[in-house]
């Protein structure tokens, strides 16, 4: 059978369809690389006006640096179970021109909820090793964990936690002799941020945010600040300093108020401790013992006169708590006498003394819920319905004067605080325990991972020195009259001065008037305070509900964004799952929800 040959015709008909399929496919080619064009000269546009020509303008001292395997995908962004930690190349001295010195800067980012359009919440965690953790309780499956995730998930943003110059990671310096660090300043911190935002590319760190960055509604992101206690402080601080650079702020028991006396935080915990007459008594014979300033001596003596087992010497009080030279048999020469004369100065008396009192009134700052030791041998302890200022109240319930309350006391700072120091380090020595927990001690410590910076901090700036309120017979204290400013002065001096400083304390009035103290009260700046706090008197709402408001609670509706928990604590609106929280604290995680909501659509519209 032969095939009959393609007629002219039928070829001439191929060859005209072929030719309009290359014609429209030549259309499509031009259309798609018109669109491709386009899409790049919108990119470039957006790049240039929102961020910046960031392969040209990197700032001589700082940059990003992340390797190739850093670089976070889509499925990271969705469904990673931990968080990156990634590094800022961090100018040093921001205020001296002629350095090029620069540190590494740890900081993290989660943006498991964001969505295009929504903020990026600026979160430092303060004076402590960054705890990414803390941000990534939804990755881990448990809903709500902390009210910080809830804000971001409800404003679509993404989270960049950035870690606090000179702790964790973040070292400037090799050593934390004093003169290494003389860089340890509000100001430095402020720039340390301030340079963050200006500078960080946030597309080479969120697939989410890169994708946003190619479209064409792209718009710059807005910056909300987040913080507690002293972060909260810095927060408070960037609104005043980079209103241009943070748009809102949340501050959370954040101190603005400096001073170097701050003897006002045991005056608000002794108006609030549910069995303040009880520990008053204990803290009256206990500087009888220590003899004490403006203290009574003759209770000592009714202390010998009525108790056998009276504690009336500092040894005998200090043995209670594990604390004297005596429990450490190695301290004992062959005659059995005492051999460490340590417990014989006034420096171990006074941080003694600041134990016993920080013990009484950090318990009040935070109240949280107390921990039973589990006797089931099991991993964890047992959470009791009861919280630590309960616990601490039942134990001085059956006391009936100064002596039994005093002896109650002791007994509870031993078991929950000494023993849980104890087996936590696995001490065995007093010294060491004493190196833990004293005041004066924690400050010789060089480690990087101590709170030598903190103090430092204080030392020189910040102030806020928890003192007695006893400044005379008449008035009472839950702090012994001997942790007064010369306890602290005289701190400060061990640790940081080099012999021949003078030193007139913490330039505490400069800091208040360069950042306005508690009576610069921003419009865009949520303050949230617990009237129980011991750093209550040094904040915005202090000032706002005691000086302006007078007390009228009526007019709260003047300052929507100053809110007081009546029963609230140290930030203890952050912490808690809904179902944990009170209905106060409750009620104003709603408000507060909704007014950043209705702060970030009014910036929307002002666009």
């Amino acid at each position: 059978m032969k095939f009959k040959r393609p007629s002219i015709r039928f070829g001439v008909v191929c060859k005209k369809k072929y030719s309009i399929v290359v014609t429209i496919l030549m259309v499509l080619l031009v259309c798609i690389y018109v669109g491709i064009k386009h899409q790049v000269s919108t990119y470039k546009k957006a790049v240039k006006k929102y961020i910046g020509n960031y392969s040209a303008d990197v700032h001589k001292h700082t940059s990003i640096i992340i390797s190739s395997a850093q670089v976070p995908s889509e499925e990271y962004s969705k469904h990673g179970s931990a968080l990156i930690p990634y590094i800022f190349t961090q100018t040093l001295d921001h205020f001296d021109v002629g350095t090029d010195l620069s540190f590494d800067q740890t900081f993290y980012v989660n943006d498991e909820f964001y969505k295009p359009g929504g903020p990026i919440w600026f979160v430092c965690q303060g004076e402590e090793k960054a705890a990414p953790d803390r941000i990534s309780g939804f990755i881990k499956g448990i809903k709500n964990s902390n009210f910080l995730l809830e804000m971001v998930k409800e404003t679509s943003g993404m989270i960049l936690l950035v870690e606090l110059r000179y702790f964790g990671t973040s070292l400037p310096v090799q050593s934390l002799e004093a003169e290494s660090l003389k860089h340890f300043t509000v100001d430095q911190i402020l720039e340390d941020f301030a340079t963050i935002i200006r500078r960080i590319n946030i597309e080479e760190y969120s697939a989410k945010y890169r994708k946003y960055l190619t479209t064409r509604g792209f718009r710059k992101p807005k910056w909300i600040y987040f913080g507690c206690s002293f972060s909260g402080s810095l927060g408070a601080w960037m609104r005043k300093k980079y209103p241009n650079l943070v748009d809102m702020a949340y501050v959370s028991s954040g101190p603005v108020e400096t001073t170097e006396d701050f003897y006002y935080a045991d005056k608000n915990v002794l108006e609030r401790y549910p069995c303040k007459d009880k520990l008053l008594m204990a803290i009256q014979l206990l500087d009888a013992i220590f003899e004490a300033p403006y203290s009574n001596k003759y209770l000592v003596d009714e202390c010998i006169h009525k108790y056998e087992n009276c504690p009336a010497s500092k040894q005998k009080v200090k043995e209670l708590c594990q604390l004297s030279a005596s429990n450490n048999n190695n301290n004992v020469d062959s005659s059995g006498r005492d051999d460490d004369n340590d417990d014989d100065g006034d420096d171990d008396d006074d941080d003694f003394l600041y134990l016993i009192g920080s013990v009484v009134t950090t318990l009040m700052q935070y109240n949280a819920k107390a921990t039973e030791y589990n006797d089931h041998n099991e991993d964890t302890d047992l959470v009791s319905e009861k919280t630590e200022v309960d616990e601490l109240c039942t134990y001085l319930a059956d006391s009936y004067d100064s002596t039994t309350t005093l002896l109650s006391l002791l007994k509870f700072i031993n078991l929950n605080v000494i023993e849980r120091v104890k087996n936590t380090n696995n001490i065995k020595e007093t010294k060491d325990i004493k190196t833990a927990l004293y005041r004066k001690q924690m400050g010789k410590n060089l480690s990087p991972h101590g709170p030598r910076p903190w103090l430092y901090l204080t030392c020189n700036e910040v102030g806020l020195f928890f003192t007695s309120s006893k400044k005379s017979w008449a008035q009472a204290s839950l702090k012994s009259s001997r942790i007064n400013l010369n306890y602290y002065r005289k701190s400060c001096i061990d640790w940081f001065s080099n012999g021949t400083d003078t030193y007139n304390g913490p330039a505490v009035e400069a800091l208040t008037k360069k950042y306005g103290g508690y009576n610069f009260i921003d419009n865009r700046t949520i303050y949230v305070d617990g009237e129980n706090d011991t750093i209550y008197p040094a904040t915005v709402t202090f000032n706002v509900y005691t000086n302006l408001l007078k007390g009228n609670a009526t007019k709260a509706d003047l300052y929507p964004n100053v809110i007081l928990l009546k029963s609230g604590h140290h930030h203890s609106e952050i912490v808690g799952d809904v179902d944990q929280v009170s209905d106060e604290i409750r009620t104003a995680r709603l408000k507060i929800i909704a007014m950043f909501k209705h702060w970030l659509r009014d910036q929307d519209k002002a666009r």
